[in-house]
């Protein structure tokens, strides 16, 4: 009523809410929600009608959980992991095998988040109601996996060419949260359009190539490890990491603030300790693969090349935010970054439990 944006079905909880419609993300709008005539309507309506009618739409009542939940449908990663196991083939994502940078860079912002989302039992997001996928990472995961299948089916004879992107996607929708496969299918048919002639030449062993050094423990991820066959753009020829992104928004930060990005430059390290050059050739740097989630979807292209003095300088630190981590786990003092509780990407996983609990 207000803006014209396209609205969505709500389907969340274990009844469809007749009266609900989701309002996209959106620069100009603050509206979240809709009746089924686009009318705004507010959180705090839904919720005294849940209580009047006992309806379970998925809207908690409950002050210390979230406004909204997913209370019928299995997280995202569960669900992709089971179809690749049916097939007989291991999960293409996930975390590095080792200490990978999504390890040092919550040691970096806080130790606390750290010693809960790794030395605890306790999950960082926590579970409620049957588990929750917060919807950008769900989101990413699912288009990490269509494009991981998408580069391995252009390989011949690769082994994952059993299972297409269109499979996982016609079995996904039909398990997981409905409306976060479709999205994220959206954006990834939006993607092949956008690069139907592609000039990356994935490698035959670089789809999701996990890495990991067996002195130090370190590791990454590569999401690629492709081959530009002659140059383009600004692009010499060579080998290149693929890394794919996915954003709401392609502000400037999103799309030129990857220079001094932990992982981009881990990643460099590890491929100069551990003697990649002799295997794929030398590395030319990293193409952040950028992919925009706005109605329209936008894509881009950022190219990265860390120096040497950089690499050095993120190896020392390195070393020195890991004897600082050994320090906290031997004296078991895990102090709070309170200045970090919200950042540019919201608030912390752990805001509500450190606001309400001194454990």
């Amino acid at each position: 009523m207000l803006c014209g944006v396209e609205l969505y079905e709500s389907h969340v909880g274990s009844l469809s809410h007749p009266n609900v419609q989701i309002h996209p993300e959106a620069d100009d709008c603050l509206v979240t929600h809709a009746d089924a005539w686009g009318i705004p309507i507010e959180l705090d309506d839904l919720k005294a009608e849940v209580q009047a009618t006992g309806q379970a739409v998925g809207i908690s009542t409950e002050d210390n959980e979230p406004d909204l939940y997913i209370s019928t449908f299995p997280l995202v990663d569960t669900v992709l992991k089971t179809i690749f196991e049916s097939r007989g083939l291991t999960y293409l994502g996930g975390a590095s095998s080792g200490k990978g940078w999504s390890s040092f860079s919550k040691w970096q912002r806080c130790a606390y988040l750290w010693k809960k989302s790794y030395l605890d039992t306790r999950t960082s997001s926590g579970p409620v109601s049957g588990g929750y996928d917060p919807p950008a990472r769900a989101i990413g995961s699912l288009l990490h996996v269509f494009l991981a299948l998408k580069y391995a089916n252009m390989i011949d004879n690769h082994p994952y060419q059993a299972l297409t992107p269109t499979e996982v996607y016609a079995r996904a929708v039909a398990s997981a949260n409905p409306e976060l496969v479709q999205e994220a299918w959206r954006v990834f048919t939006a993607y092949q359009l956008h690069y139907k002639f592609d000039y990356l030449i994935p490698i035959w062993d670089g789809v999701e190539r996990d890495i990991k050094d067996p002195r130090t423990g370190e590791s990454a991820r590569f999401d690629l490890i492709a081959f530009v066959e002659k140059p383009v753009y600004d692009l010499e020829a060579g080998t290149y990491i693929i890394e794919h992104k996915s954003g709401a928004r392609f502000d400037n930060d999103f799309l030129n603030s990857w220079q001094n990005d932990g992982e981009v430059i881990g990643q460099a390290m590890l491929w100069k300790r551990l003697g990649f050059d002799k295997r794929f050739g030398p590395l030319k740097g990293t193409i952040m693969n950028l992919l925009g989630k706005q109605k329209e979807p936008r894509f881009h292209r950022t190219f990265v090349s860390p120096d040497a003095w950089r690499i050095k300088s993120h190896e020392r630190d390195l070393k020195r935010h890991e004897g600082l981590l050994q320090l906290a786990i031997s004296k078991d003092d895990f102090p709070r970054s309170r200045g970090n509780c919200i950042s540019r990407f919201g608030r912390c996983d752990l805001y509500e439990h450190c606001a309400g609990s001194d454990d």
